[in-house]
């Protein structure tokens, strides 16, 4: 994945490695806890369309989550730090929510700024903050189909094909 895995690491590459990591875990926490926020609110839903789309949401920002924590899986073979342990997103949140439109709102605010204070991070190391750039665009398409369910009338949202 990485050059510098198989290179002796400098002391500026290991300082790289730690913050890139501390940067990619409440990320990739900020990803589970919508990505079970939005699953519980799909299993409570009785709108087969809207439970489909929530459903599509999830199995989308998975793929995301499982990208990110395999770069954390990699780094921390290179470079083990056990104190880097941030509070989950969950911990810091407070209410859960029963709609899925201010559930996405929410957290669509909180993931963005998180994505886009590590891409700008020059600590993060390079090929990583490129690789985030992507991710970003795929989470903020997943947040948009969530958000557009939210300007169709629910006759529309009953139609028997899938909107997205």
């Amino acid at each position: 994945m990485l050059a510098m895995i198989y290179n002796q690491t400098s002391a500026q590459e290991l300082i790289n490695i730690r913050s890139t990591i501390a940067h990619l875990e409440p990320l990739k926490n900020l990803l589970s806890d919508v990505r079970q926020e939005m699953n519980k609110i799909a299993s409570h839903t009785n709108d087969k369309g809207m439970r489909g789309s929530l459903l599509n949401f999830v199995s989308e920002t998975g793929a995301c989550e499982e990208q990110i924590n395999s770069y954390i899986t990699s780094l921390l073979h290179v470079f083990p730090v056990e104190e880097v342990k941030p509070l989950s997103a969950r911990q810091l949140m407070g209410p859960l929510f029963d709609c899925p439109f201010d559930c996405a709102k929410t957290y669509e605010k909180k993931i963005v700024k998180h994505f886009r204070v590590t891409i700008n991070d020059y600590k993060v190391i390079r090929e990583i903050r490129e690789l985030m750039k992507s991710l970003l665009n795929e989470v903020l398409y997943s947040f948009l189909k969530i958000r557009m369910l939210s300007s169709f009338s629910v006759k529309e949202l009953r139609a028997e094909s899938n909107l997205f």
